[in-house]
């Protein structure tokens, strides 16, 4: 926080001396709109504020030490900030309508992805995720239904090979039904993000992973939208009244599950494998470009022509 009182001066300065129109912070860290507040009302700029999780209702915030205080000072500036905002972006539209109750100048734009992909065909049923997977994401009963159907169909067995590029805590790396099938999965480190599309490209199945925490439903993770250039079936793992599990119904990219659910799971798992064994491709997405970088970015521009103006 001590960097606030030096920015904000340099770039008011900045802003008065070159007749600079609009203001756009972008969070986390959350600092930058505690300093896009105090620029605003040093020189009445019109302010846009990007959010890019939520601030006081982040799951990671409630879980930092914080005595009260500090956490009642926080929400104070979050709605000091809402308030004070010509503009408020946010990346999930329930944050956005909990937003809206403050300032009803507020807008979802998501992430997004660059451009489509092409597939890549392989001789595996290929389970792939890419990213940070901590525990408090972990998909227990997806390796526990993977174990199940090796042990039940040879064929499945033979044909499944599991793929997660990235860092994952050490509970996921050492689940013991991954260990029962550990010949079919690989955790594999981070790689260059034009290597990494190649390799997702060759995915039959892309898995996503939300929060295990009850009423978190505002995080919409950004690779779900990198998933979208790749047109393949997601299976995703999220409370079932999520922006996540919205967001996938309406595109008809995947299904969504709680992280209790076992037998639909399983019964989906299945259906996709035997589309795969009949070379039948039943994936029929709606809607997705509206999510590529080019029609977001237009997006932006109204909303910032609309601020100026």
């Amino acid at each position: 926080m001590f960097w606030i009182k030096k920015v904000t001066k340099h770039a008011s300065d900045y802003i008065k001396q070159n007749n600079i129109n609009c203001l756009v912070t972008t969070a986390p860290p959350f600092s930058t709109h505690i300093i896009g507040l105090k620029i605003k009302r040093s020189t009445n700029i019109k302010w846009i504020s990007d959010f890019r999780d939520p601030w006081s209702d982040f799951f990671q915030f409630k879980l930092l030490p914080m005595t009260s205080y500090q956490r009642i000072k926080h929400s104070n500036f979050e709605k000091k900030c809402l308030s004070f905002s010509d503009a408020v972006i946010t990346t999930s539209p329930s944050l956005t309508k909990r937003y809206s109750l403050i300032n009803n100048n507020s807008y979802t734009i998501t992430n997004g992805f660059n451009s489509f992909k092409k597939n890549i065909k392989t001789d595996k049923f290929l389970v792939m995720y890419s990213g940070v997977m901590k525990s408090i994401q972990n998909p227990k009963n997806l390796w526990k239904i993977l174990k199940e159907i090796c042990i039940e169909n040879k064929d499945f067995s033979n044909d499944l090979m599991v793929r997660f590029i990235g860092d994952f805590d050490n509970e996921i790396i050492t689940n013991k039904d991954i260990r029962l099938i550990e010949s079919k999965v690989k955790f594999e480190k981070y790689i260059e993000k034009s290597k990494l599309d190649i390799e997702m490209s060759k995915a039959n199945i892309l898995v996503l992973t939300s929060v295990n925490l009850k009423d978190v439903n505002n995080i919409i993770p950004g690779k779900l939208f990198y998933y979208f250039s790749f047109k393949r079936p997601i299976i995703a793992f999220s409370n079932l009244n999520s922006d996540i599990s919205h967001i996938i119904s309406k595109s008809k990219t995947g299904k969504v599950f709680d992280f209790l659910n076992q037998v639909d799971l399983k019964n989906h798992i299945l259906e996709l494998y035997s589309d795969y064994k009949s070379k039948k491709n039943s994936f029929n997405p709606k809607g997705i470009a509206s999510y590529s970088y080019n029609n977001l970015s237009e997006n932006i521009d109204v909303l910032l022509k609309k601020t100026i103006n």
